[in-house]
């Protein structure tokens, strides 16, 4: 530890070096560290970090600037908690009342992210936090508290983010709290669309067609999903059997 290294008991008394002391450490010779500055970090390391007590010793202490604080990518500590399934750590941050549509530079909020990697226990905090918490301002709407249809920079939704990775639970979670499998992004692919493309999320399509996911929509292209998923199967027989759907 950086205490034991460097703090004495009387902060008059210089510390005796070693001979081969590195000549960095000069500067700091002598210095009374406390156990709080050990470990100096913002918000978002705080959230990102390694153990539970660092970010709970920090939010403790300077909770009021964890419910707007972003770093320069625009990402907040609530995004990192939930990159991370740091479950803890998001329900700790839920007391201050955050904003969960707030987006990083690239429009991405902590319910898109949370989907991406398929932590459905985070996708179900931020929902059921949103539920509650809408039930306090009148002719709010939980879906709008928690961005469950916002889009992204490139058009993809938290559900559009799930299928991508083939999460069929985080699919189920998000369809469960009524997400639009029918929302395009800028290239006119829906949720369902993006289903069609790929073998891996086959059980995400019977989700999506199950909660009225539309094959029938048109891509940019002029591609529906019957379409897409005719032109995967097409392109795959056509690949060396190493190669074949392996779309990740």
């Amino acid at each position: 530890m950086i205490t034991q290294i460097f703090s004495t008991q009387n902060s008059s008394q210089k510390i005796q070096k070693p001979r081969n002391f590195i000549n960095a450490f000069e500067s700091v010779t002598g210095i009374d560290f406390k156990p709080a500055d050990d470990f100096p970090m913002d918000p978002c390391s705080a959230a990102n970090g390694g153990a539970d007590f660092f970010f709970q010793h920090d939010f403790k202490q300077s909770f009021s600037k964890y419910k707007t604080f972003s770093n320069s990518r625009g990402w907040t500590p609530l995004m990192y908690a939930s990159a991370l399934c740091r479950v803890e750590i998001v329900k700790s941050l839920l007391t201050r009342n955050p904003n969960l549509c707030a987006q990083n530079d690239s429009k991405q909020t902590a319910l898109m992210i949370a989907a991406s990697f398929g932590h459905v226990s985070i996708l179900e905090i931020l929902i059921n936090y949103s539920k509650e918490f809408s039930k306090r301002i009148p002719n709010s709407k939980f879906e709008n508290i928690c961005g469950l249809n916002l889009s992204d920079e490139n058009g993809f939704t938290a559900l559009h983010y799930a299928v991508y990775y083939a999460h069929d639970e985080a699919v189920k979670c998000l369809l469960f709290a009524n997400a639009n499998p029918n929302i395009p992004d800028k290239e006119g692919i829906t949720p369902t669309l993006l289903a069609c493309s790929d073998q891996n999320r086959q059980k995400c399509l019977n989700f999506l067609i199950k909660n009225g996911g539309n094959m029938d929509i048109r891509n940019q292209k002029g591609q529906n999903g019957y379409d897409l998923h005719r032109a995967f199967y097409t392109n795959n027989e056509n690949k060396p059997n190493s190669q074949k759907y392996n779309h990740f």
